[in-house]
């Protein structure tokens, strides 16, 4: 094991990497976060009287707008990445996931850039799959029922958006242990920049339509 810019190295593959976050999975990731928390942004702006007293949902709605435009989105971006929405709970919370050739990536809110998100066992049964070496299985996240399959490698995308801004987005590989990052890639950069290549009125008219999930979701559960 050798220590190098703060990161445990252990038989990392950059390359393999690379294959999997190419370009357009960078591009489509940063669309959706730009096209989520500005539904997620107009939302809370048009109902901040009726919210103010309830920061505890703040954290929760964002999850679920970011987590559902990567759902609404999956039939755009089926040959960059595949999306499933699993339980990772016996109580039924749900998590999304991207699945590459060799990747299998979660969404998380994490405190800092290079921070590994809050343990559950459903992460540090994934981060299994960064162990350096060929004999590894996967867990099928749909409780109760695990099945065994050929484990892929474990990232995570890692976000922290507060009053109005994102402080971070980043791709990060955690160890096998889900105590140390082995790699990390900034995103945030990236979201102006690809920007560009999606017409305005697209962006629009899928910030609208996530808005309206968003207070659907929120009535149907009698929040609003």
């Amino acid at each position: 094991m050798i220590g190098i810019g703060g990161y445990l190295l252990m038989g990392f593959n950059e390359k393999l990497f690379e294959e999997n976050f190419t370009f357009a999975f960078k591009a489509t990731v940063s669309n959706n976060f730009l096209i989520a928390t500005k539904a997620f942004e107009d939302f809370w702006r048009k109902n901040n009287k009726f919210l103010m007293s309830a920061d505890d949902l703040y954290g929760r709605i964002l999850y679920y707008a970011v987590n559902q435009q990567f759902k609404k989105a999956a039939t755009k971006t089926a040959d960059v990445y595949l999306v499933k929405d699993s339980q990772v709970s016996k109580y039924k919370n749900k998590a999304v996931f991207l699945s590459t050739n060799d990747y299998v990536t979660s969404i998380c809110r994490t405190e800092k850039p290079k921070k590994l998100p809050s343990k559950a066992k459903y992460k540090l049964e994934l981060a299994q799959g960064n162990q350096n070496n060929n004999n590894q299985l996967l867990l099928d996240l749909d409780l109760p029922e695990i099945s065994v399959t050929n484990m892929k490698k474990y990232a995570i995308i890692g976000y922290r958006y507060i009053n109005g801004e994102m402080r971070h987005l980043n791709i990060i590989v955690p160890d096998s242990e889900f105590q140390e990052l082995l790699f990390d890639k900034d995103l945030l950069g990236n979201v102006k920049e690809y920007e560009q290549y999606v017409p305005e009125e697209l962006i629009y008219d899928q910030v609208s339509d996530l808005k309206n999930d968003i207070v659907a979701t929120l009535k149907e559960a009698k929040i609003l």
